[in-house]
Parts: structure tokens; C-alpha cells; sequence
């Protein structure tokens, strides 16, 4: 399935999507705005431009969305759906208060149209993004025209101090996929992009249905997704290259099955730093703006080179030709697509069957150990098509994953969302679309479900309510 990308909006460390096309040389990193420890490694960050350094936590998450909202579509039209993509929602720090109100939508929105909406956020840790791509095309009908798809991760101690202590952070920016990279510098963005079905008279760039997937192995949901597209020619690459080189050599080693080895690849993350949730739609978004500029844009050029592996870095881009997006997050989740197509893509595949399931992993977050337990006694007998984990707000931390003010690296990894469906999918042997919601007490959220369902697709929900150390866990696992 493919649908039309029909505008753009932008909020980015490289301004606005008309900025960028302008040609301006790109910016350079700015000193981090808050008081670091002496043993920071990491003292830069990619702020957005036009944004003030004085806005923390859900005012600055809204202040970017308005200024992405307000570019891609500058008279929004009444009841268009919204889907919001976040990893970190509007946290700023990791105190639980602000952690559980992160993800409220009517904060984040506010003095847009949807400010009185109750509405979920796609969190799926890098790959948001896409997932939010993915489910917005499932809006798309006879009677709903265009989908509004908005992703948005902003810079914050918090976010800044997880990311330290799980040691991917890079002292500064550097040129990506190298054997020395260390990791990212990082970055904020928002990007809010208006999609349409194809067929119709409104203009803009084509572009494919993302392809989710969940690894289970060392890469082999981002393989997998690399080899749906591996029949057709790209002539661009944009990926992530964030570093360190072992997480990087998973994403090259996926592109070895590409028929053409010498495609080249370029990331958003050396310009405009690693934005997190938005990263894949900002890909996404700049590969777009290539087509419609018939070439590629300052922002997206790469340093003369090759990666660690031999694979050039682009420095340029032939007109109006397909580039392969790719995305794969530290917890497992992987997307792809493909901007730019000139065909009607094939159906996506169903999943065939489970493969082995895999043994928990030590949690120390007991609702993460009460779902592993629980999981595989609830398994479908049949793969769905898509899971949908519906969380009523994040996890919080237990007391055992705070060391001082900061968080431990399992902790960090435990409150994302995106833990949830990690969990549930390695329990079953599921490598498909495996998804977390929160905010599921909204009818957003039952739009979504209803959505894929109309489609066609077995959808397995599991819906995770209460805001406490304890949650309520509820199965619909049939797949119905």
C-alpha cells in the first residue's frame, strides 16, 4: 500500500522544511543549556532553531508541534485525524509526577486544534516515527482524505542524564557508521506530515506503507525488513549511523542484502543530532524534500568517505529517484519504507508463524515480570497481524532502579513503552508489528484499533491501566 506525502512541516536543529531547502550551509552543535556533572561525557546537543532555550518540558514539546503543525498545514481543516509519535513525550525530568503526565495530549497540544482531544501517543522508542506512519495510513478511507501525522522529541536533563548512563552519548558530532563512533550527539525535532490517499489530484511524493518488525535475534527484524524492499533499486539509503559501532554494524550488516552494495547512505543524525521518536519521520520527511527539490539537500549530505564497512556516504542524490528509509531502536524495533515510489507496492506479508520463543529477561520492574510471566499462557494460536499494547500511563520506576538522581541503564530501558511489546513479542516468538499506545482510555486509541480491523488485519490487544507501582493487565489476545 502506498499513500502521498502532501506537505511538511518542520521544527528542527536546521530550522523549518523551507529553510532547508533554501541551501543555508547547515548549523553547527551549541553547548547543552543546563548544568552538567564534571563527569558528563557529552557536553553538545542540536536545539531547535527559533525555539527558546528558556521553554522546558511539555511548553517546549508544544512549542515545537505548533511550528511543524503550523508549516505542513497553516489552516487545519475540522475533525482531520491526528497521530502523535513520541518516545519521552514532553519529560523533563525523571521525577514520576512529570513521567506520568508526559504523554498527556491535551498538555502537549495546547493552542493547536486537537488541544481538547484526548489522544494517544505512538511510543515505540527510535521508531515512533514510523510506527505513527503506519497506523495513520490505516485512517485513511473513502470518507477520511488526509491524516496528519506528527512526531515530536524534545531535548531535556533527564532524557540527556538516561542516555550518559547507558553510555551511547558522543563527546562530539562525528562522521556516522565509523569504527570509532562512540555514539550520538543529540538532537530535537518535530515533524508533522500530511498524508493522503493515492489517486487523488492533490500533488506531493509517493511513498510506501512503513514495514514494521520486532527483533528477536541480533538485527534480524531490521533484515527482515531490508529484504522486503531488496527486489527494487534505491538510490539512496537514509538510515541512522547513531553509533556506537556495535549497534551500527547491526544496522549495515541488515544492508547487505540490498542487490546493489554500493548504494550509498546518509542519517539526519549528523546534522541535525539524534531526535529520537522523530528520527524515522524526519528521514522520512528530508528524503521527500529531496524528491521534490529533484535532489538532495545540504542537511542530508554526508563528509567524502565510506562507512566502516566500505559502503560510500552520499553526497549526493540523482533527481526524483527511491530512497529506502530505515529504522531500528534500542528495543527492538524496526521500520522501514521506501519515498519516492512509482508503483503500486505488493500487499505486505502476513506472518507465517511464531519462531521460538525466548527466554524472559531478568526485569526488575515487577509489571514487567508479571507480563512475561502471563504472555505465553495467553498466546494466539494463529500470528496476529498487528499488536497493539494500550498503556494507560508509563511505568515508573522502582526504587531499586535509582541510584542518587539518576536512573540505572535497566531502568531507563524498563519505563519506555516500548519495553511492553518487547516483552510480549520475544514471550510468543512474534517478530510483527508490536506497538505501544499511551494514553488507551481515549477514543483515539479505539479509532486506531478499529482501523486495522477494518482492514482486514487480526489485531491482539492488551490493555495495561492504572498509573501506580501495580497495573491492571488485560488480554485480548484472540487476534479477532
Amino acid at each position: 500500500m502506498s499513500i502521498t506525502i502532501a506537505s511538511i512541516g518542520l521544527a528542527t536543529a536546521q530550522g523549518s522544511a523551507a529553510e532547508i531547502l533554501s541551501g543555508a550551509p547547515p548549523e553547527p552543535p551549541q553547548a547543552v543549556p543546563w548544568p552538567l556533572s564534571p563527569r558528563t561525557q557529552c557536553r553538545l546537543c542540536r536545539p531547535a532553531r527559533g525555539i527558546a532555550r528558556d521553554l522546558e518540558g511539555p511548553d517546549r514539546w508544544g512549542a515545537l508541534a505548533r511550528a511543524a503543525l503550523g508549516e505542513c498545514l497553516p489552516s487545519p481543516r475540522r475533525g482531520t485525524p491526528l497521530v502523535i509519535a513520541s518516545c519521552n513525550g514532553g519529560a523533563h525530568s525523571t521525577d514520576a509526577a512529570g513521567w506520568l503526565s508526559a504523554y498527556d495530549s491535551r498538555s502537549l497540544l495546547a493552542l493547536t486544534p486537537w488541544a481538547e482531544q484526548v489522544l494517544p501517543v505512538v511510543s515505540g522508542s527510535c521508531a515512533s516515527g514510523l510506527q505513527a506512519l503506519f497506523l495513520a495510513a490505516r485512517l485513511l478511507t473513502e470518507d477520511v482524505r488526509e491524516v496528519i501525522v506528527l512526531a515530536v522529541d524534545i531535548l531535556s536533563p533527564s532524557s540527556h542524564d538516561n542516555f550518559e548512563s547507558l553510555k551511547v552519548l558522543a563527546a562530539h558530532a562525528t562522521t556516522p557508521w565509523q569504527t570509532t563512533s562512540q555514539g550520538f550527539v543529540p538532537g530535537e525535532a518535530a515533524v508533522a506530515v500530511r498524508i493522503t490517499r493515492n489517486g487523488g489530484a492533490e500533488p506531493g511524493v509517493r511513498a510506501e506503507v512503513p514495514m514494521l518488525r520486532q527483533d528477536l535475534g541480533a538485527g534480524d527484524g531490521l533484515r527482515g525488513v531490508v529484504t522486503a524492499f531488496q527486489s527494487r533499486a534505491h538510490s539512496l539509503v537514509v538510515g541512522q549511523g547513531t553509533g556506537p559501532w556495535a549497534v551500527d554494524t547491526v544496522e549495515l550488516g541488515a544492508l547487505d542484502s540490498l542487490p546493489v552494495r554500493g548504494t550509498p547512505i546518509t542519517t539526519p543524525t549528523l546534522h541535525f543530532g539524534h531526535t529520537l521518536g522523530a528520527s524515522g519521520l524526519l528521514s522520512v520527511a528530508l528524503a521527500a524534500l529531496a524528491q521534490q527539490a529533484g535532489g538532495l539537500p545540504p542537511a542530508l549530505r554526508m563528509p567524502p568517505g565510506t562507512t566502516g564497512t566500505g559502503r560510500p556516504l552520499a553526497d549526493c542524490m540523482p533527481s526524483r529517484e527511491r530512497a529506502l528509509v530505515i529504522c531500528r531502536a534500542l528495543s527492538g524495533a524496526c521500520a522501514g519504507t521506501e519515498v519516492g515510489v512509482h508503483h503500486e507496492p505488493a500487499a505486505p506479508r502476513r506472518p507465517t508463524g511464531y519462531r521460538t520463543p525466548l527466554a524472559p529477561e531478568p526485569a526488575g520492574h515487577s509489571v514487567l515480570r508479571r507480563i512475561a510471566a502471563e504472555a505465553s499462557r495467553v498466546r494466539p494460536a494463529t500470528p496476529p497481524d498487528v499488536l497493539l499494547v494500550l498503556l494507560e500511563a508509563p511505568l515508573v520506576p522502582p526504587a531499586s532502579g535509582i541510584l542518587g538522581n539518576r536512573l540505572l541503564p535497566h531502568a531507563v530501558l524498563e519505563i519506555t513503552p516500548a519495553s511492553i511489546p518487547r516483552v510480549i513479542a520475544r514471550q510468543w516468538g512474534y517478530d510483527g508489528p508490536a506497538l505501544c499506545l499511551v494514553g488507551n482510555g481515549s477514543a483515539g486509541a479505539t479509532a486506531i484499533v478499529q482501523a486495522c480491523g477494518a482492514g482486514g488485519e487480526t489485531v491482539a490487544q492488551v490493555r495495561i491501566g492504572g498509573v501506580g507501582a501495580e497495573r491492571s493487565v488485560e488480554w485480548d489476545a484472540s487476534a479477532n
